[in-house]
C-alpha cells in the first residue's frame, strides 16, 4: 500500500502533543508494516526534522512543498490546492491527515485524525477569524473523509456532537506509552529526574489536599512525570495524595 501522510500542520516544537502523536505513530507503523510505502508531504519548516527521524528507512519517501507553515493561512491554502495535486501524482492508495484538517478535493480515500475539540470548548484560544476558519475546515473534513480517528471515547462524542459525523465513522485508538515507563526506578533517581526537569524550583512533599500551588508533579513508580497547574482539589488525586509533590508554592 502507498500511504500518504499530510504533515503540513506540523511545526516542530510548536504544535504540542500532536507532534508526538504523529512521530510516534509513524515510528511504530514504519517498523510494523515495512512493506507499505510511506510518503510524507512536508514543508520548509519540518522537512529536515522529519528526515532526521525517518529518512534512514528505505520505504519512507518525502515530498516537500515550498512554503512555511508558520503562516497559517498559507498552509491552509497549500493544503487545499497543492497537496491534492501532489497526492494524486504520488499514486496514493490512502491519504492520512493527522492534524485536524484535510484537503477537501483530494480525489482519493482519506482518513482524518481529530484529537479533540478544544477550539469549541475553549474558543478564546483562537482569534475570531481563526476560529471560524478552523471550524469550517474541521467540519468539512469530518464530512468528506471516510474515517475519523481520535484518542478517546470522550473525544469521539465531542466530534460527533460538534461536526455531525456519525459515531460509526469515528474510530477510537487510545494512546500508549513507552515500555520504559512501566519499569520501576529507585526513589532517589526519581527525585534527581524531577530536579533535572525543573531546575531551581523548590519542592515540598505533602499528604493533604486543597493546597494553593503553581505546579503539581506526580511522580509515578515508573518515573513518569505529570504536571498540573493551579489549585489541587481532592477530586483530582483522591487516594494518591501521598504521592503528590508540590512545586513552587
Amino acid at each position: 500500500m502507498r500511504l500518504g501522510i499530510n504533515t503540513l500542520f506540523l511545526i516542530p516544537g510548536e504544535v504540542g502533543g500532536s507532534e508526538t502523536y504523529l512521530c510516534e505513530t509513524l515510528r511504530a507503523y514504519a517498523l510494523q508494516y515495512a512493506d507499505d510505502a510511506l510518503i510524507l508531504f512536508t514543508h520548509l519548516e519540518n522537512d529536515e526534522f522529519l528526515r532526521e527521524r525517518f529518512g534512514s528507512l528505505p520505504h519512507v519517501e518525502f515530498i516537500r512543498l515550498n512554503f512555511r507553515a508558520s503562516n497559517r493561512y498559507a498552509r491552509i491554502l497549500r493544503e487545499q490546492t497543492e497537496l491534492p495535486v501532489r497526492a494524486r501524482r504520488a499514486r496514493l492508495d490512502l491519504l492520512w491527515s493527522p492534524g485536524y484538517t484535510a484537503p477537501l478535493l483530494a480525489g482519493l480515500p482519506q482518513v482524518l485524525s481529530i484529537l479533540d475539540m478544544q477550539y469549541k470548548r475553549f474558543p478564546h484560544d483562537l482569534t475570531p477569524l481563526a476560529r471560524l476558519v478552523t471550524d469550517g475546515l474541521v467540519r468539512a473534513g469530518a464530512r468528506r473523509c471516510r474515517r475519523i480517528i481520535t484518542i478517546s471515547a470522550f473525544s469521539r462524542d465531542e466530534i460527533a456532537h460538534f461536526t455531525g459525523a456519525a459515531q460509526s465513522r469515528i474510530d477510537v485508538t487510545p494512546l500508549a506509552v513507552e515500555a520504559a515507563f512501566a519499569e520501576p526506578i529507585p526513589a532517589p533517581e526519581r527525585t534527581a529526574l524531577l530536579a533535572r526537569l525543573l531546575p531551581g524550583v523548590g519542592q515540598l512533599s505533602v499528604d493533604f489536599l486543597n493546597v494553593p500551588v503553581r505546579f503539581v508533579a506526580f511522580l509515578g513508580d515508573g518515573g513518569g512525570l505529570f504536571l498540573s497547574l493551579g489549585k489541587l482539589g481532592g477530586n483530582v488525586v483522591g487516594g494518591l495524595a501521598s504521592r503528590v509533590t508540590i512545586l513552587g508554592q
